[in-house]
């Protein structure tokens, strides 16, 4: 063991500010590397020699040079060698900011000593900053990456769809998150926050005010074309406000008819609360007896023991749910379920268990399950889609309608009652969005307008006519407003008809009336042909083969040459959300709640931290919002 020596003097070569003296056990002077800890001979006979050659060798040494100039020494096969680079304070003050945006980490860590401690050795050129520069250099990458993205969406040539929801802080404010959702020239789903802003309060006037100045700011009101909304009246409100001020530019597709779209997952939320409400007093029983089996280690024992007695196979243990994310609720009814006869059993035998459903019970439980599977499948399908675009929707949704008439006319009171509530809730959903659900489903090449001829006629009956005339008017009436808008084109098919019937291929038939008959009428059949729409040809062609892993982007990109009007009124309806949370956010029943941290900070903080982040993650990620969509 080393101890250090007392300083008599000041040592004056400048290498001992890099070395120790200690004393040895043995009695002998060393020097001791304040790097490695390595121990050389340290006695002043010896010199210094020695002591620079192992620093120039030493791994753990950073020399730092004349104007910041750093020259790291690095061990490679054995090998040392030294690198050198100029250290930067202004770029590792933005490094710093960005890994604090990206993380969520507070402000404040950069005053947390083990995180100076860190940062000192492995950095001792670095001047730490206090928490409000670090918020200061956050908001300035919030602006300079703002700019970007607002020079992005000037460029782009497509529509911009948005989704709006409003977030809670912990000090009761609100605030309005909007989001611009597209497809880009590598038709790319694209998803970017574009404003997390104060909300004076949740009536559709202010809404739609905050709306409108939003959009003027990012200049994208005259490149709309639809906003997805919760089904809140106020959100009704807001958006009929918003399409009456911008209808009056005409810059809305179909006067504004397919604008406001109402979000599927905020519906599917409201309705599984309906089917929980019916079960509600059944699920407390439910967990208040598996609190009282996972409470204790001697009854959760036994519990298994009669699993395994009755013989029951079940791969998943009980839990308790997240009474806030409906999933889990599902599960753990599934779960239980499952074991309702050991439930029973335990009751039995520990007469302070006494909170188990009644068998009745557990049937209405199991009646009411099944009807939630429904819409826990139909939300994992969206989750698991690898190309989640608007085009998924209506064939699921078409499947909702279909059960909630059919659980709605059921002898089962339980059921017919929940159907009820659930269909109300329904059928407004289905009487805003159903348009532009129907139209998206038409530009899938699998689906088509068939499948809507087909649904309506399960859902319609004798008046389906009526209700696909409307959709098939919409569908043409949208092509029409694109075409309008396009440059006129020579057909290069009907140029090459139009050559073909007018050549004689050799043969002469000058004078000869059938021959001119037949020439008039090849014309006419041609000139027919040239004015049928891109939308003609396109539902003309046969329905594309259906497989799993269709994307339907890809599709419209290989084949916007065919069809290059409507390829691009397919890419603007493809990007229109169906949702206005993000996939981990689908199953919460209660709303969308700021950390304590970013609660505490500035308005103008809090968007520059939320915005940002989406902005910096999105280029991470490539710029492909996989997470984005979210149903």
């Amino acid at each position: 063991m080393s101890h250090p020596l007392p300083s008599k003097r000041k040592t004056i070569s400048s290498v001992w500010d890099e070395f120790e003296k200690v004393r040895s056990e043995d009695g002998s002077v060393k020097a001791a590397c304040k790097h490695c800890h390595r121990n050389l001979v340290g006695s002043s006979a010896h010199g210094t020699s020695h002591l620079k050659r192992h620093l120039g060798r030493c791994a753990k040494r950073v020399h730092i040079g004349s104007g910041q100039q750093l020259v790291v020494t690095c061990i490679k096969k054995g090998e040392a060698s030294s690198v050198n680079f100029k250290f930067d304070q202004g770029r590792s003050r933005y490094d710093l900011a960005k890994m604090i945006l990206l993380h969520e980490y507070p402000s404040s860590m950069v005053e947390h000593t083990t995180f100076r401690t860190f940062v000192r050795n492995l950095q001792p050129l670095f001047s730490m900053v206090s928490p409000s520069t670090i918020e200061s250099d956050i908001i300035e990458i919030y602006k300079k990456e703002k700019k970007k993205l607002y020079e992005e969406l000037e460029k782009i040539p497509s529509r911009i769809s948005l989704s709006a929801n409003i977030w809670s802080s912990c000090q009761n404010l609100e605030y309005l998150c909007l989001i611009a959702h597209y497809i880009d020239d590598a038709w790319v789903l694209q998803k970017q926050i574009l404003s997390f802003v104060n909300l004076p309060s949740r009536t559709g006037g202010a809404i739609a005010e905050v709306l409108l100045d939003l959009l003027s700011q990012w200049n994208v009101d005259k490149k709309l074309f639809s906003i997805t909304l919760n089904s809140a009246s106020y959100n009704d409100v807001a958006a009929s406000s918003l399409r009456s001020r911008l209808s009056r530019n005409s810059s809305l597709p179909l006067e504004g008819k397919i604008f406001h779209l109402c979000c599927c997952s905020h519906v599917v939320n409201l309705m599984v609360q309906d089917g929980l409400e019916v079960i509600q007093e059944v699920l407390q029983k439910i967990r208040e007896s598996i609190k009282y089996v996972k409470t204790s280690h001697v009854r959760q024992e036994r519990f298994n023991e009669i699993i395994n007695q009755l013989g029951i196979q079940s791969k998943q243990n009980i839990f308790l749910d997240v009474p806030t994310r409906w999933n889990s609720t599902y599960h753990m009814l599934d779960v239980t379920l499952e074991l309702r006869e050991a439930f029973s059993c335990f009751a039995q035998c520990d007469s302070m268990c006494n909170m188990v459903p009644s068998e009745d019970e557990w049937e209405r439980v199991k009646e009411i399950c099944d009807c939630l599977k429904l819409f826990y499948d139909i939300t994992n399908t969206f989750l698991g889609s690898k190309y989640p675009t608007a085009n998924l929707y209506f064939p699921e949704v078409y499947q909702m309608h279909l059960r909630l008439v059919e659980w709605s006319m059921s002898l089962n009171k339980h059921i017919s009652s929940m159907a009820i509530k659930m269909k109300e809730k329904f059928d407004k959903y289905w009487k805003i969005s159903n348009l532009v659900l129907a139209i998206a489903v038409v530009i899938d090449p699998r689906f088509k307008l068939k499948f809507v001829e087909y649904s309506y006629s399960q859902i319609y009956g004798n008046d389906a006519e009526h209700h696909i005339r409307m959709v098939r008017q919409g569908v043409y009436d949208l092509c029409n407003e694109y075409e309008s808008k396009e440059p006129l084109a020579s057909n290069s098919e009907s140029s090459l008809a139009v050559s073909a019937s007018t050549s004689s291929g050799g043969v002469d038939t000058h004078g000869k009336l059938w021959a001119m008959e037949f020439e008039k009428f090849v014309r006419e059949s041609s000139s027919n042909q040239a004015r049928k729409s891109e939308l003609d040809r396109y539902l003309e062609e046969p329905i594309f083969p259906r497989n799993l892993d269709f994307n339907i982007r890809n599709w419209w990109q290989l084949n916007a040459p065919r069809f290059p009007t409507l390829s691009k009124m397919a890419r603007d309806i493809l990007g229109i959300p169906v949702s206005t949370v993000t996939s981990d956010s689908t199953f919460d029943i209660g709303g969308q709640v700021l950390d304590q941290y970013r609660s505490s900070l500035l308005p103008e903080t809090i968007q520059a931290l939320m915005c940002a982040q989406d902005w910096l993650w999105n280029e991470l990620k490539g710029g492909k919002s996989s997470s984005i969509v979210a149903w």
